[in-house]
């Protein structure tokens, strides 16, 4: 997978705690993306050492260069973000997944990629604390909590 290009209809359990943050330069955010904290706002997630995970994205916004009504700078626009509850999102595993990883960690390389293992710099996002439609699968929707 890789960051969002389309919003993604995340599917929340129960309350979630939610925020407002200014968006970086030049960035499109998606409904469903991952973000991190970044220079001049939020961005979305990549693999990165400095890497603070923020939450995800909550609505779609045009931050791009001559966009109206933002056109593209540092803080121009804000994004309402999911900062902390529980979230259904595709983990992926070199192993079948079961309910012997609930409470394991979990990891993203970008704003839609998550795994198990930790690979270089990959972010922190949560851990899982229902395996549902996954198990005995390798890759597969996941219940995470995250942001606590």
């Amino acid at each position: 997978m890789a960051n969002l290009t389309t919003n993604l209809g995340r599917e929340y359990q129960g309350p979630v705690t939610k925020s407002r943050y200014e968006v970086a330069a030049n960035l499109e955010v998606f409904a469903g993306q991952a973000m991190i904290a970044g220079t001049g706002g939020i961005v979305n997630l990549t693999a990165t050492a400095s890497g603070d995970f923020i939450g995800f994205a909550m609505e779609y916004v045009n931050n791009l260069t001559n966009s109206i009504p933002n056109g593209g700078a540092a803080r121009a626009a804000k994004a309402d973000v999911a900062i902390a509850g529980f979230v259904y999102v595709s983990i992926a595993k070199g192993s079948a997944i079961t309910y012997a990883d609930v409470g394991a960690s979990v990891y993203a390389s970008d704003g839609n990629s998550f795994d198990l293992a930790q690979a270089a710099n990959e972010i922190l996002v949560g851990t899982i604390v229902n395996v549902d439609l996954a198990l005995g699968a390798s890759t597969g929707s996941c219940l995470i909590k995250f942001g606590y």
